[in-house]
């Protein structure tokens, strides 16, 4: 071992020494405020996120409906108290936001036009919507007259049902404003040829019924012959 004399020699020149270049100290101050710097930055991140998700969010104003003054003042404190304490007015009030604004994005994407064009694309009523077109052109109101077509008609009746059902939900949707001329034009056409669709689909009904009940009955007997 070192002499005493020689082990502070050396303590005393080690720490009067510089540390080479590419070795870097930091103090605990410096520590903490580069914890800080990194903890920032991940919340700047979750800001940013939330900002761009709600970004669709913020055009859009949200319309606040005025409370009469014959409303009595009690009975509105008790129910503000009472929503503020189950947070069901926010919870609504943020449900009717993004339905508006789901709403008004549609209309301006034009979702009204396509929908009604899709439902004048349907095959099974596309077929009422000819025959309807050639009804007001006075070329002929086509009913099922016979047995064979009314058959035929109700072959084809699930699969107008099915059409029909989603042509009612497509018409249901808040979408279709503004109602231009043209617009209006289609959805006449439309309705029209469903009417059409439910009066044809009556008659054949009405003629598979009549020609069930009037169908000549089986008997143990022939005509003209006698017993002996």
């Amino acid at each position: 071992m070192l002499p005493r004399a020689d082990q502070i020699s050396l303590t005393t020149t080690m720490k009067n020494a510089k540390l080479p270049a590419h070795i870097k100290t930091s103090t605990p101050g410096e520590k903490d405020a580069a914890n800080k710097e990194a903890k920032r930055s991940r919340v700047d991140l979750s800001t940013s996120i939330l900002e761009q998700m709600t970004t669709p969010l913020h055009d859009f104003v949200h319309p606040r409906t005025t409370v009469p003054d014959t409303v009595d003042t009690s009975a509105t404190k008790n129910a503000e108290s009472n929503n503020l304490n189950t947070g069901t007015d926010s919870g609504q009030d943020t449900k009717n936001l993004f339905i508006q604004k789901n709403v008004s994005s549609l209309q301006a994407l034009k979702a009204g036009d396509v929908l009604i064009d899709m439902c004048l694309n349907l095959p099974h009523l596309n077929r009422y919507i000819h025959k309807y077109k050639d009804a007001v052109a006075k070329k002929g109101f086509s009913l099922p007259s016979s047995h064979s077509e009314a058959t035929l008609v109700r072959h084809s009746l699930q699969a107008l049902v099915n059409d029909t059902s989603l042509t009612w939900s497509a018409l249901s949707l808040p979408v279709l404003e503004p109602l231009t001329p043209d617009k209006l034009e289609k959805l006449s056409v439309l309705t029209m040829s469903c009417l059409y669709c439910a009066v044809s689909n009556a008659t054949a009904s009405s003629l598979l019924g009549i020609s069930s009940a009037v169908s000549p009955k089986c008997t143990g007997t022939n005509p003209g012959t006698t017993s002996s």
